[in-house]
């Protein structure tokens, strides 16, 4: 019968693979550990040739000096402290690459205001303004990649990696944290997303518009001050929208959702124009918003703060 080679390290190693995966689903043990586990994979290639060496000399395989020999070394990797980034930089790095950090994108304003675009998987995504200056945007998930030209940045889930690579950053994605700084001026925000439960805090954004597309999503939505008619949309499959609006401000509400309801807190509508419900005066409004909801099942609330 012709020889299998290195069929007990495999053998071996599925056993262990497999073991690790169920006691993460257990949760037994967490995401970084299984992680850190994953970085013995080299002990592995010492079994393969330890057992090929055997073999070639005639001399049956220990069966237990795979699974000792990688159990030591996840055992040695367990007990060693989780890779570190830069000191003092916000950033923290493993051996596929960065957990968290913060981008900066430098755009030209056109006009007195700028685009953002974001366009994201399955994660939690908010937007706001930050501790310092500027708006940031801020996410758990796989690494952003940020775009930037005249009046306009893109932002969005990188797609360089391929193959194992790419399979590492999913893996990892849930205990990723990114942070995107955008300029404190004007802006128009057009948020395309999946799964994803978005915070947008911008009552003290200047905002110019705002466009959500998301799917099975929590959406909850803070309006400021703002100069104007500022339009917002909100497209959503199975959700929970909330969108809050400053005291004073006009308010015109355009609702049409497959199943569910539409509440106001606050708010004293009277008919508009096209089927809208809006608060009285709401055209001679120095600020005012523009509201449009569609989707699936979703319960829309819209309130007065």
């Amino acid at each position: 019968m012709k020889r299998i080679a290195f069929r007990g390290s495999v053998a071996a190693a599925l056993v262990m693979v497999g073991v690790g995966l169920l006691l993460v689903e257990w949760g037994v043990l967490s995401g970084d550990s299984a992680r850190r586990g994953l970085h013995a994979w080299p002990a592995l290639l010492v079994a393969f040739g330890l057992e090929e060496i055997w073999i070639a000399r005639g001399r049956a395989f220990p069966a237990f000096v795979a699974p000792f020999l990688v159990a030591a070394v996840v055992a040695a990797l367990w007990w060693l402290p989780a890779a570190s980034g830069e000191a003092g930089g916000g950033r923290r790095a493993d051996a596929f690459g960065e957990l968290s950090g913060t981008r900066t994108a430098d755009v030209a304003v056109v006009d007195g205001a700028y685009e953002v675009a974001i366009d994201v998987g399955a994660m939690d995504l908010s937007i706001g303004r930050g501790t310092g200056p500027g708006v940031e945007v801020r996410w758990s998930g796989v690494e952003p990649e940020v775009r930037a030209s005249a009046g306009r940045v893109e932002v969005s889930e990188a797609r360089s990696r391929e193959g194992f690579g790419a399979g590492c950053a999913r893996l990892r994605a849930r205990e990723a944290s990114w942070t995107v700084l955008l300029p404190e001026v004007p802006v128009r925000i057009d948020v395309d997303a999946g799964a994803c439960d978005l915070e947008a805090r911008l009552d003290r954004v200047p905002l110019r518009a705002l466009a959500v597309d998301a799917g099975a999503s929590d959406i909850d939505v803070a309006l400021g001050a703002v100069e104007g008619e500022v339009p917002i949309r909100v497209d959503a499959g199975a959700s929970d929208v909330r969108i809050e609006v400053p005291g004073g401000a006009g308010v015109r509400v355009r609702s049409e959702v497959a199943v569910g309801d539409t509440t106001f807190e606050g708010l004293d509508l009277v008919p508009g124009a096209s089927g809208a419900r809006e608060t009285a005066g709401y055209a001679a409004a120095t600020a005012r918003f523009d509201i449009a909801v569609s989707g699936g099942a979703s319960h829309v609330a819209v309130v007065r703060k």
